[in-house]
């Protein structure tokens, strides 16, 4: 869930791009509509605020993803997994569309 009015009403950010139990979700501190949101299942990303979701699977495999964090300098994104590893990955957002996030084109990676 999401809230925009400091909790006063809360809209859900399941759909059906979204897949597994959600672990933890992080707001990008550049793009506020930018999300990314670990499941048991995976890296999922959105572009539209979580209306639609995407798994990322460029250097990261299908594995339950448990923490994510944005690091403050760098803005590489830093990948928790249970059953893997941990590891750092860049993810920079080549063009801003309406487009849903399934049309991952928009990202490019690159494993540290």
């Amino acid at each position: 869930f999401r809230t925009e009015d400091h909790g006063a009403s809360w809209t859900s950010l399941a759909s059906d791009g979204l897949e597994g139990y959600v672990h933890v979700i992080v707001q990008d501190p550049v793009r506020g509509d930018l999300l990314y949101a670990g499941t048991e299942y995976g890296l999922y990303l959105s572009i539209d605020g979580g209306a639609h979701w995407a798994r990322f699977d460029r250097g990261i495999p299908r594995v339950p993803v448990h923490d994510i964090d944005v690091h403050p300098r760098d803005h590489d994104l830093i990948v928790g997994t249970h059953g893997w590893h941990k590891t750092q990955t860049t993810i920079r957002v080549s063009s801003i569309s309406s487009t849903a996030a399934s049309s991952m084109p928009l990202f490019s990676s690159s494993q540290l």
